[in-house]
């Protein structure tokens, strides 16, 4: 029995979702919405790491629901959205067990060693006080992401010939970032290391684990491509990007990779 379909919420080549139609909207994405609609089920998508209002657009897409964590490229604590069709959203509740015994309790339902705030009044707040802002100014967090792209174009293209040549670099207003995916440095020959999030976990990504040593974090760096977003010590107190303190992160990725990419053989 078909009960739906599920999908990242994501636009990006590294995702699979690089190819647009005219409106912007990933052609998968919308094909999974076609197909569901075919079947009368629900499409409900992951958009974890993206804007509401800025991102995904479910009217375009075809989505039943979209489901958000809010924590992550919106900057609110970690409290979820999800947004869409009332009757499939009902659904979503019942099996949360919000008409259960636990509803209302301190219970956590897989987060709790992550945050700081229980998701309840004050993680809402900070919630509420997001989408106000991607309400009211949009602009703000794209061009964010256009001030974000000069520099990672900039500063990659410094980089060993055959490492640039063989990245696509996209913009993710959605997840406001920049995303370096360097698959087709495997395209004739041997490719850039690819790590996994079970590299990440374990330790073994060396891109994570080399940048932590020069005090950088790359918000995710596996299965072949890289996030770059603003944060916290590249943006000021009002979250503006701060160009050079962006760039100098952005550098230290390039020496990165380009010494890894040596000791693996990928670069000589």
């Amino acid at each position: 029995m078909l009960a739906g379909f599920s999908s990242l919420g994501y636009d990006t080549p590294g995702y699979g979702y690089g190819e647009r139609d005219t409106e912007g909207v990933p052609v998968l994405q919308k094909g999974i919405g076609d197909l569901a609609a075919d079947f009368n089920v629900p499409y409900v998508v992951d958009n974890a790491w993206g804007l509401p209002f800025v991102g995904h657009d479910p009217r375009k897409s075809g989505a039943s629901v979209v489901i958000y964590s809010m924590d992550k490229a919106t900057g609110a604590a970690t409290s979820g959205l999800i947004i869409g069709r009332e009757d499939v959203m009902v659904n979503i509740r019942k099996a949360l067990g919000m008409y259960g015994d636990r509803y209302g309790t301190t219970a956590s339902y897989g987060k709790a060693q992550y945050v700081i705030l229980d998701p309840g009044k004050e993680a809402l707040l900070t919630q509420v006080a997001v989408l106000k802002e991607l309400r009211d100014n949009p602009g703000f967090f794209t061009g964010q992401v256009d001030q974000l792209y000069g520099i990672v174009a900039s500063e990659f293209g410094k980089a060993s010939p055959k490492l640039r040549d063989g990245l696509i670099m996209s913009k993710s207003y959605n997840s406001m970032a920049i995303e370096v995916n360097y698959e087709n440095t495997w395209k004739d020959h041997l490719g850039f290391p690819i790590f996994s999030i079970e590299d990440m976990y374990a330790g073994s990504h060396l891109l994570q684990a080399g940048l932590a040593q020069m005090g950088l974090i790359a918000t995710i760096a596996y299965d072949a491509n890289i996030f770059i977003s603003p944060g916290q010590g590249t943006c000021d107190d009002d979250g503006n990007l701060i160009p050079d303190k962006m760039r100098l992160a952005v550098r230290g990725l390039v020496a990165l990779m380009e010494l890894v990419g040596r000791h693996a053989g990928f670069l000589s």
